[in-house]
């Protein structure tokens, strides 16, 4: 029996060539497969970008490549001055506007009380008449 693993490295290793611009270019299937992934994930699949923070991960790549200090920095609570001057700065409502109450039969001396059950009989399909 063939050994099945070294079978599928050979696979995955082999070589192809291409056109890269103007330049013939050989890479492997692995590199190829990376490259149509990261392809895919450019163009918003949610599939490969699962699938590329997945292998990220198993690798050990740092995704961020350098900018998590700047995203911790842009998180960090001192940025609520920025909000609170914002805040400041929306205009105020000049005069409050205070809700207006209905009146409605069913409401006698603050209590709710249900309305009659009708009598009439519901909406039905009339055949047509002759």
């Amino acid at each position: 029996m063939p050994d099945v693993k070294k079978i599928f490295e050979e696979a995955l290793n082999k070589k192809y060539k291409f056109k890269k611009g103007d330049k013939d270019v050989f890479l492997t299937r692995t590199a190829l497969g990376i490259d149509q992934l990261l392809n895919q994930f450019a163009k918003g699949d949610r599939y490969a970008r699962r699938d590329l923070i997945e292998m990220a991960s198993e690798f050990g790549v740092d995704l961020l490549a350098g900018h998590k200090g700047k995203i911790e920095e842009a998180l960090l609570p001192t940025h609520l001055a920025i909000l609170d001057d914002y805040v400041s700065r929306q205009p105020r409502a000049s005069r409050v506007i205070e809700p207006k109450v209905i009146a409605s039969p069913e409401l006698r001396d603050g209590i709710v009380t249900p309305r009659p059950k009708t009598t009439r009989p519901v909406n039905r399909l009339r055949s047509p008449e002759k």
